[in-house]
């Protein structure tokens, strides 16, 4: 479900699913230097087939590091007891939308939000409500 979630994102997304933790590291280090890599880890940060915060800081520690999503079930406050802000940033609730997505991704490349979004729903042109 989340893979298909992320790849409906407005932004060109190949998702790979992985296991567990271990293999997802694997992965991420298997990319030689000649290679493009994982550009972004999105993290079940309550699972309990991996210790998310180690999976997270070994994959920092990459030559190439991902940016990463965190999600969960649990609220945040919760979840950032156990998974500090600065080692992933943003936080998605679940279910969470493609648009929650694209909102992260524009945020790690420094885009705008689409003019639409930045509107309120007072401000929209009558066509967009």
């Amino acid at each position: 479900m989340i893979a298909r979630v992320v790849g409906m994102s407005a932004f060109a997304i190949a998702v790979e699913e992985t296991g567990d933790g271990a293999d997802a590291l694997a992965r991420l280090g298997a990319s030689s230097p000649t290679e493009r890599g994982y550009d972004l880890l999105v993290i079940d940060v309550t699972a309990d087939s991996y210790d998310a915060v180690e999976l997270i800081r070994r994959a920092r520690d990459l030559p190439r590091p991902p940016h990463v999503i965190a999600m969960s079930d649990e609220p945040e406050p919760v979840v950032r007891r156990r998974v500090p802000a600065t080692l992933c940033e943003p936080f998605l609730h679940k279910p969470f939308f493609p648009v929650d997505v694209d909102r992260s991704l524009r945020r790690f490349h420094g885009l705008p939000e689409p003019i639409a979004a930045s509107l309120d729903a007072a401000q929209r042109p009558a066509a967009a409500r």
